[in-house]
């Protein structure tokens, strides 16, 4: 690999390390401070926002990273994005006020507003880094994402040392909404933005047409990232009111301990993609097999880790060390591993412009998936529910390898 890819990767992980290093850290305090039903609800408003945040932008940051232009016609598609995604904002709202008082008897429904909110600051976040990383630009999500992590940080501090009782969730996620609205105005005045966009004439020149247009360019992207959220996202919203809130509980918090592994196969694939769709045909499948290969290793390496640390992770969020704690422990692990074989396959799709089969795949996985919900749960408990996402893991990697490799046996003939 060369030095410039793997500058991009370290640039890129610490950028994403910094932005869910210190999310993770939060929740850590979370959960130690909170008992573990108001974490439980916690969990269910951030999983809300982590879902609208693959549906909001519809699509935009993968095409925004694969199609990368440092000219006008770039930045005009990244004014697109954010119309789309704020058009979807506001139809959303409207969905959300219309339907409270048909569902405002249900729990956590009072806390859903702040969750929506949240999910529109972190997408116009997400946009604006996309479009950087697709201009190869990877340092500028490391400097905002520096002051993100500095203000986190001092808010658990704050919340740990200074103010052991506070419980009020509205208060937390304020605080994520005002220190997400921070980024993205630091972004903007700090950053080539300002130089490159003139928002006041081109919102002006885009018309209903265009937005469609957009949506149409962005389809398969779209429709991609929300299968791919109700697969790893949706279930979480329906086991909420399946299991009980002191399983649910335990079984967030296991997901946020490995959850900044998770983001290394972001943060990896994300450069693998601008390589990819800067590189000539002849080299892609080379670079794919080189990355491929370390990656793996990687992921091999992070397992053994998670496993030799099974007892501390246990013991830190209070689950007694069980049958079921050490097979729920242990399925995790194999779906971490899965993450990390697939993650670049994914990437490698949308090179070969095969957006169809990666939705298809994500589509199944989605609908097995929380199809397994009902059938293993509440009967299986915290083991069930850490089944059904490998369940829907196990399918993803099956599909993605096996499409993928008929795509690259293809082009060797």
């Amino acid at each position: 690999m060369s030095k410039s890819f793997l500058k991009d990767i370290v640039l890129n992980n610490l950028s994403q390390g910094l932005q869910f290093g210190s999310r993770w850290i939060f929740n850590l305090a979370l959960i130690a401070l909170l008992d573990i039903e108001s974490y439980a609800l916690f969990s269910f408003i951030y999983s809300l926002s982590n879902i609208l945040l693959s549906v909001l932008p519809f699509g935009s940051s993968t095409y925004l990273i694969a199609n990368g232009k440092a000219d006008k016609l770039g930045t005009k598609e990244l004014i697109h994005s954010i119309v789309i995604t704020t058009a979807i904002m506001f139809l959303l709202l409207i969905s959300y006020f219309v339907l409270t008082p048909f569902f405002n008897v249900l729990n956590g429904w009072d806390y859903a507003i702040y969750g929506i909110i949240l999910s529109y600051f972190l997408s116009l976040n997400l946009l604006s880094f996309s479009y950087f990383k697709g201009l190869g630009q990877f340092t500028q999500e490391l400097k905002a994402y520096s002051i993100f992590a500095a203000g986190i940080l001092m808010f658990t501090g704050y919340f740990y040392f200074m103010s052991k009782d506070l419980a009020d969730i509205r208060i937390i996620f304020l605080v994520l909404i005002g220190l997400n609205a921070t980024i993205i105005a630091y972004t903007y005045l700090f950053s080539e933005l300002r130089e490159r966009m003139s928002i006041s004439i081109e919102l002006r020149q885009i018309s209903i047409k265009q937005i469609l247009h957009g949506l149409n360019k962005r389809k398969y992207f779209g429709f991609q990232d929300i299968v791919t959220a109700i697969y790893t996202q949706a279930g979480l919203l329906i086991l909420f009111y399946i299991i009980d809130e002191k399983t649910y509980g335990y079984y967030r918090a296991l997901f946020v301990i490995v959850a900044p592994l998770f983001m290394i196969t972001v943060a990896i694939s994300q450069v693998i993609l601008n390589r990819l769709a800067n590189s000539n045909k002849a080299n892609i499948l080379n670079l794919f097999r080189n990355i491929q290969r370390y990656t793996i290793l990687l992921g091999i390496a992070i397992c053994i880790m998670l496993l030799l640390m099974k007892r501390v992770v246990l013991s830190f969020i209070n689950l007694d060390i069980t049958y079921v704690s050490n097979l729920s422990f242990i399925i995790i692990v194999a779906i971490t591993l899965m993450r990390f074989i697939f993650s670049n396959y994914e990437m490698l799709l949308v090179v070969y412009d095969m957006q169809k089969q990666r939705f298809v795949i994500m589509a199944i996985a989605a609908f097995i998936g929380i199809s397994a919900i009902f059938v293993l749960l509440p009967r299986f408990g915290l083991v069930g529910a850490v089944t059904t996402n490998a369940i829907s893991y196990f399918i993803v990697l099956l599909g993605l390898v096996m499409i993928s490799e008929q795509k690259i046996r293809s082009l060797k003939k």
